[in-house]
């Protein structure tokens, strides 16, 4: 088996920490912009409040009519009933989500081609 050289491992350490600068970069815009732009409009933050409280509502009406039975597959991984009922309403708001923005799209299609003609 061949081993690495010198330079080539300073070379591989120089990529390394060149990536974790650009990851940290990257974190520090994914944050800092919608805060920057937050401060900057902040009618814009409202109505973001109110649309994160909507899938926050959403997501306690799905968990409240989620099950919590724990299957033997379930039990493999360690799941209790309070892990069961939490993936539960995971996939009823994923479902839920899904029907609204069918329906969305079907609406604004329907929509369009009305005020078409």
């Amino acid at each position: 088996m061949e081993t690495v050289s010198h330079t080539t491992e300073i070379w591989v350490n120089i990529g390394l920490y060149i990536s974790y600068l650009m990851l940290f970069c990257s974190i520090l815009l994914i944050i800092g912009w919608p805060v920057l732009h937050a401060i900057r409009n902040p009618k814009e933050l409202k109505k973001t409040g109110m649309a994160l409280a909507s899938l926050l509502v959403l997501f306690l009406i799905s968990y409240v009519f989620s099950d919590s039975v724990v299957t033997p597959a379930c039990e493999k991984f360690g799941l209790d009933s309070g892990d069961s009922k939490m993936v539960g309403g995971g996939l009823i708001m994923m479902y839920l989500l899904f029907v609204i923005s069918m329906g969305g799209i079907v609406y604004t299609e329907i929509n369009t081609a009305i005020k078409r003609r």
